[in-house]
């Protein structure tokens, strides 16, 4: 086997976080599976000896030599190569007659027969290398279609923003109902899961106005629906005489209420929430979305979702708490922006929808107990001493349920 292999940055960690780091080098460990078991042999061009030392040591029993060494490979070698892209295009043609540009992080796997000659098996951009880990997973193919991404998107992120506003004017009929603000905040995350999809085509600023105009609100209303949710976990644990911490909850709850109920009829509000879609649909214009195709789109930024889960979950020995969330984050844009076009879903993408969101209602799970442990501590200076007492088995039940989580998927969280 015969693996051709640039980099671009994907060796480059002089600037990344521990995250990223970590899931770049997922990337290139996965790809060493895709090779035989046994030894390997990674031929380098000079210039790129730190990259080939970090390839053979996440691929491991790999021997490194200078390309210079390379005269013959033999039909039952594992052989890597990696070189300046353009050496790599034009060898790869003269072999085997394809052109592939190696300008970006790309893999291109040939079999060399008896005579000497090569056929490609196939060739791959480092976002897909994780697919080798799952053996079981499927590399989605992109879809071209003729339906413009005007026509697919434009009613959605209507009817999106339309119940925004209808919640918005539920909790201000209604706010002592719990589920006033719950979905509330849930029809903004759906809309700026929206929002999510139309990354590639907005500019940068835009895109980031608009989603940091919709997250501030979601926000705003965040530690209410975390009081509701104490409120409802203890009233779930609790005896009927531990009341101290419940009636702390509810009055502090009542006190929250107020100033959101404030905040959300002042005319300030809705008029950022109408200064929002309105930049996102001039930007939408902008970009001439009746010409861009809209199923592609949809494909590219559900894979781009998806893969980031699975490359993120791939021998995860621990649960760190921020690192999990952002999985749970990717799993709900998923989640959301499959629902919003169920109708253009291949049965793939329903089943991946379906994995999502179970994957989202597991983390949920774990990080509701965490979470839910520190708020009660931020609750401490305010507490009676009944209070306090009954705050304190409060945590010691949420710790346990959130060991036995843990255990479940036997993970252990990340200190």
């Amino acid at each position: 086997m015969l693996l051709r292999l640039s980099l671009d940055d994907l060796t480059n960690f002089d600037k990344d976080t521990p995250e990223k780091i970590e899931r770049k080098e997922k990337r290139i460990k996965a790809l060493g599976l895709a090779l035989p078991e046994g030894d390997k042999t990674l031929y380098y061009e000079n210039s790129f000896i730190k990259e080939a030392r970090k390839v053979s040591r996440l691929f491991g029993d790999t021997k490194m030599r200078a390309i210079s060494k390379l005269t013959k490979i033999e039909p039952n070698s594992n052989i890597i190569i990696i070189d300046k892209p353009e050496n790599l295009t034009k060898d790869l043609l003269e072999k085997t007659g394809e052109e592939v540009s190696f300008d970006k992080s790309m893999a291109v796997l040939s079999s060399v027969g008896e005579s000497g000659k090569e056929t490609v098996l196939w060739k791959l951009d480092s976002k897909k290398w994780i697919y080798f880990a799952y053996p079981k997973e499927e590399i989605s193919k992109i879809r071209e279609n003729e339906i413009s991404l005007k026509d697919i998107i434009k009613p959605q992120i209507e009817n999106s923003y339309n119940k925004i506003k209808k919640n918005l004017d539920y909790f201000i009929e209604k706010p002592d109902d719990i589920e006033s603000v719950h979905k509330y905040r849930v029809s903004i995350r759906s809309f700026r899961a929206l929002v999510s999809m139309l990354k590639p085509v907005m500019s940068k600023k835009a895109y980031r106005t608009v989603q940091n105009i919709f997250r501030d609100k979601a926000q705003d209303a965040a530690r209410l629906r975390e009081l509701d949710v104490l409120i409802n976990r203890w009233e779930d644990i609790r005896n009927q005489d531990e009341i101290n911490l419940l009636k702390a909850l509810q009055k502090e709850r009542k006190h929250e209420q107020q100033r959101l109920f404030r905040n959300l009829t002042n005319p300030r509000t809705k008029e950022e929430f109408v200064s929002g879609i309105n930049l996102l649909l001039h930007e939408l214009k902008k970009s001439k979305w009746k010409k861009i195709d809209g199923i592609k789109l949809l494909d590219n930024r559900l894979n781009s979702w998806y893969n980031y889960a699975l490359e993120s979950l791939w021998e995860m020995e621990k649960f760190n708490f921020p690192y999990v969330h952002k999985i749970r984050i990717k799993s709900k844009k998923y989640r959301y922006v499959a629902e919003y076009f169920d109708e253009y879903l291949t049965d793939e993408q329903s089943e991946r929808y379906n994995l999502s969101k179970d994957r989202q209602k597991v983390l949920g799970q774990i990080t509701d107990a965490i979470r839910n442990q520190e708020a009660v501590k931020e609750l401490f200076p305010i507490l009676s001493v009944n209070a306090f007492r009954e705050a304190k088995k409060f945590i010691a039940t949420e710790r346990t349920r959130e060991k036995e989580l843990l255990e479940s998927l036997e993970l252990k969280k990340s200190r």
